[in-house]
């Protein structure tokens, strides 16, 4: 996922070169925290700078530490149907989908894909995932010739190694195909569907759990208590009272 940040390893870094870590007041609220990270970011610019080093963070949507501290961002995972479909699902070629239901509206900041297949010729199948929004992403297009299965496989554009150069069984971490950064910015409630086309004859399969792992915008409060106990760091206000007042009056000043 993308909160794999790069800034994190430089302030690392400086308190390596012996330079004081940066401290959070766990009640200090958003703004008194990221003050403070800005500024540990700025000692890490200027030691970057004396070192004739340069800085060069991950492309990201938006504010860098807004998303990793602010609390700006959540992560939901939602779980697909179709578990125990068969690949295909009649004869020994052809197409089978399966879809997960997102309930909540939010805009996507990161999508990665967990998914197991049991199938005999992993060669056969092509994967692709289908947004709500009719967006399509190809994951795998027929990988691992005679091998078995995708066993606890998870699409990743952070991932390591390009699925095409992996072998089956898939296990772990992979970059799928094509980016599926082409969903960030969609919205993700609706039907997402995963698209298992096995395109030769013989061999036949069996669709696993699967899950979408979702980065996403901060849904909304619904009542006064989903703002008490810090929970409306959750949702992206500056403070409790905020987020009482959005509850109440709908002024939504995130």
């Amino acid at each position: 996922m993308k909160r794999s940040l790069p800034l994190l390893f430089g302030l690392v870094l400086l308190v390596a070169c012996g330079e004081q870590a940066p401290t959070f007041a766990p009640d200090g609220g958003a703004d008194e925290n990221l003050s403070r990270l800005a500024s540990a970011e700025a000692r890490l610019r200027d030691y970057a700078q004396a070192e004739g080093l340069t800085i060069q963070p991950k492309p990201f949507k938006g504010s860098l530490l807004t998303k990793a501290f602010s609390g700006h961002t959540t992560t939901s995972v939602f779980a697909g149907g179709g578990v125990g479909d068969r690949i295909p699902p009649s004869g020994t070629s052809g197409t089978t989908l399966v879809v997960a239901n997102v309930p909540d509206a939010a805009e996507v900041v990161d999508l990665d894909i967990n998914l197991n297949i049991q199938h005999t010729w992993t060669g056969d199948l092509i994967l692709t995932l289908i947004s709500p929004a009719g967006t399509r992403v190809l994951l795998s297009n027929g990988y691992g010739g005679g091998g078995d299965n995708f066993e606890d496989t998870t699409f990743d554009d952070e991932a390591g190694t390009p699925i095409s150069s992996g072998f089956a069984p898939f296990t772990g971490s992979w970059i799928p195909d094509e980016a599926l950064a082409a969903f960030d910015g969609e919205d993700m409630q609706g039907d997402w569907t995963l698209e298992v086309f096995d395109r030769f004859f013989f061999d036949i399969g069996t669709m696993g759990d699967w899950s979408l792992i979702i980065e996403h915008a901060p849904l909304d409060p619904e009542v006064k208590d989903d703002c008490k106990k810090g929970g409306w760091v959750n949702y992206g206000f500056k403070n409790q009272g905020q987020c009482v007042r959005f509850v109440e009056t709908g002024k939504d000043s995130r």
